[in-house]
């Protein structure tokens, strides 16, 4: 009958010590109000913070197949025509001081070797021979 209380008694006692513990832990998790304002006191708050102004940057080039080509230019990448624009190209490193090729989409043609070994194009329509 002794032995029953002693045992009853020990796993009472770890039990409390248990729900020690959790209440310990969640207690370190939780933050109090005066410790997250107090430690950002070093930076302004958002609404006093004044906006970034990126730096104008003038654009006056864009590369395609690495080679640097004037605004305006035509150049083709298949059959699609693109035009190098001053539109600001984005990369993952920002923006940068090169404008973005723009091409068109969903142009179909035929691609051929003239005579003189330079690549031409036929569009739909479009008559050509080979001599």
């Amino acid at each position: 009958f002794q032995h029953y209380y002693i045992t009853n008694n020990l796993s009472h006692t770890m039990f409390q010590f248990i729900l020690l513990g959790a209440c310990l832990i969640s207690a370190s998790f939780a933050e109090s109000p005066t410790t997250s304002t107090s430690s950002s006191s070093s930076s302004p708050p958002d609404s006093e913070r004044k906006p970034t102004v990126p730096k104008k940057v003038e654009i006056t080039y864009c590369y395609h197949d690495k080679k640097k080509i004037e605004i305006g230019a035509k150049v083709y990448k298949g059959c699609e025509e693109c035009t190098c624009t001053t539109k600001p190209y984005i990369s993952f490193m920002g923006p940068a001081d090169q404008g973005q090729v723009v091409c068109s989409e969903g142009t179909f043609c035929c691609l051929f070797i003239d005579n003189e070994g330079k690549t031409q194009r036929a569009y739909t329509g479009d008559k050509y021979s080979i001599q």
